[in-house]
Parts: C-alpha cells; sequence; structure tokens
C-alpha cells in the first residue's frame, strides 16, 4: 500500500504540452533521465532522444493527495500509471510492513 504522510503532488499520466509550464517539463525529462528505464533514451544524443523525453513529459499530469489518502493498494490491478513524487513524501508498504526510505 502507498499512502501519503504529508499532503504532495505526484505528477502521473495525458495532457498536451501547452497545458504544462515548461519548468513542470523540464523536472519531468530530469526525473525521467536519471530513472533506470528512460536512461537509453536519455543517453542517446540526438532530436529523436529529446522528442522521445518531450512527449513523455507532455504525457504527465500533476494529481495532489492529502495526508493519509491511499495512492494505490498491493495487488491493484487497474494501476497503470507511473507516478514522481514532486512534492512532499509517502510511505511503501509491501505486505503490511513499511518499506525504510523516503519517497
Amino acid at each position: 500500500m502507498l499512502r501519503t504522510e504529508r499532503k504532495f503532488s505526484v505528477v502521473p499520466s495525458v495532457l498536451t504540452r501547452s497545458e504544462r509550464t515548461e519548468d513542470e517539463r523540464d523536472y519531468i525529462k530530469s526525473v525521467l533521465s536519471s530513472n533506470v528505464l528512460f536512461q537509453d533514451v536519455a543517453a542517446t544524443e540526438g532530436r529523436w532522444s529529446q522528442r522521445i523525453l518531450n512527449d513523455l513529459a507532455a504525457a504527465f499530469y500533476k494529481v495532489e493527495y492529502k495526508e493519509g489518502d491511499v495512492i494505490f493498494s498491493q495487488g491493484d490491478a487497474d494501476k497503470d500509471f507511473m507516478l514522481i513524487l514532486e512534492q512532499g513524501e509517502c510511505q511503501i508498504t509491501i505486505d503490511g510492513e513499511v518499506i525504510p526510505g523516503i519517497y
């Protein structure tokens, strides 16, 4: 289960580029570039890789959660999005055990 400990904003899935500020897109691209799933795209030089990162950044939208909100629970089959924690903290629990770390 993923539960918030404080109010925070999450940037998860589809808006057009015009609906995001340039700073928001740059932030998302920087997070994606450092993520192991997207490192090959980020490491590739040229317009192709920048276009992919731009398209990915444009696909995210902002969602705000309050302290104590459950974002999703272990076993949820209908959650098919990626979360980028923009501000605040959350807690991750697997099989009832809190996973140590700051998220």
